[in-house]
């Protein structure tokens, strides 16, 4: 699990969108190798890369009732990809919907299935779009800055589900946060950004423990508004090493 940390436009999201090939018409991403499954993805045209998307690679976009169209029911959205994609029929793309909806926690589905995107709660809908991009299977989720605009409470459950989800698949997890405390929370790598650069890359550990670049640690200063705060997450740190809960 990959947590890409930094402050805003620092280029998280800029990166995310270049390995999922969704780079506006005139941009252009460069990398020394990108493999999934162990298949070398730069060998392949773009429909081969985007033929990977919503079977090999799913997406969480960040803002849900942002990304939920309004004009149609959520089980419209969970089934027209599954149709389209996969060629499931409609009841068969009905009832993969369902499952789904009750593996990201969901209880009465078939409520859910018929709501409109504002007849759901933003932390429902923030399951909704998980529920989506697992929904084909996939072994890489990326999740892009998942728990934007969910309060405290809800956040948790979020970065719960999707560390049940990461072990029920065996997923590789990319997750994109301004938040160090999440980072901390779900993530095993991390690799720090600023100004559209890698500056840092490492195990969490290594990150907190012995930040290799300056800007690191005031970011880690940054990631809390309080000193209380602060210091209980430096002390869980040092004393225990991976006990903190975002």
């Amino acid at each position: 699990m990959l947590g890409i940390v930094g402050e805003s436009g620092s280029g998280k999201s800029q990166t995310v969108f270049s390995a999922l090939d969704l780079l506006p018409a005139d941009g252009r991403a460069v990398a020394d190798g990108i493999w999934i499954g162990g298949q070398p993805v730069g060998d392949l045209s773009r429909a081969g890369r985007h033929a990977l998307l919503g079977t090999q690679i799913g997406y969480v976009p960040q803002e849900p009732m942002s990304n939920l169209d309004p004009c149609y029911t959520v089980g419209h959205q969970l089934m027209e990809p599954l149709r389209a994609v996969h060629k499931l029929t409609r009841t068969q793309a009905r009832e993969r919907a369902r499952e789904v909806l009750l593996l990201v926690g969901i209880t009465g589905p078939d409520r859910v299935l018929a709501c409109h995107p504002h007849q759901i709660s933003g932390g429902m809908a923030q399951r909704v779009l998980i529920a989506g991009a697992v929904a084909g299977n996939t072994s890489l989720l990326v999740a892009d800055k998942p728990t934007t605009a969910l309060d405290v409470t809800v956040q948790a459950e979020v970065l719960e589900l999707l560390r049940e989800l990461q072990r029920e698949y065996c997923m590789a997890l990319v997750i994109v946060t301004h938040n160090f405390g999440v980072v901390a929370d779900i993530c095993d790598r991390g690799a720090v950004m600023k100004d559209g650069r890698v500056i840092e890359t490492g195990t969490v550990e290594q990150i907190f423990a012995h930040p290799g670049d300056p800007y690191t640690p005031e970011l880690i200063k940054a990631s809390q508004d309080d000193t209380e705060s602060r210091a209980e997450l430096d002390a869980a740190w040092n004393k225990a090493g991976r006990t903190v809960r975002a």
